[in-house]
């Protein structure tokens, strides 16, 4: 990752949520990985749930994997790695609690697509993402599972 590239992408991310800021030392580090990368590390007992995945924070890991197809000189794509530095922030303020229940996932989630939407925004992109997440749930807010399948 290009150091000029993720420290916008970090400054964007802190004035964009309002999350404390956090030093480019502690940030974690970037993978590009291919599809196949992906399924083999990220989903091997469900490779479908791969095939539209583009980005993942993985705090266990302290890394951001992201497709090696993303072109991350476009704001479009480089706003797929921003949602997931969102995510960076939420977990240095809150731990493991962005993961407690559905309903806490959701906020967190909610947080980075709106953030993602107004890093679009601004950077001139018609482009918007999360359109889907606006309309899932939680069955049961005390269910750890993700509101994104199973």
């Amino acid at each position: 990752m290009d150091p000029s590239l993720l420290a916008k992408l970090l400054a964007a991310a802190i004035r964009l949520t309002e999350l404390p800021a956090l030093e480019m030392a502690a940030m974690p580090q970037f993978v590009a990985m291919s599809g196949e990368q992906l399924t083999k590390e990220i989903c091997p007992l469900r490779p479908g749930a791969c095939q539209t995945l583009i980005a993942l924070y993985e705090p266990s890991k302290k890394r951001i994997v992201y497709r090696d197809t993303l072109n991350l000189k476009t704001p479009k794509d480089q706003s797929f790695v921003f949602h997931e530095i969102v995510h960076v922030l939420q977990y240095a303020q809150r731990g493991d609690a962005i993961f407690e229940n559905c309903r806490a996932m959701m906020a967190s989630e909610g947080q980075a697509y709106r953030a993602q939407d107004r890093f679009l925004g601004e950077s001139g992109e018609e482009f918007r993402v999360g359109a889907v997440f606006r309309f899932m749930r939680c069955e049961d807010s005390e269910n750890p599972a993700t509101p994104f399948g199973r």
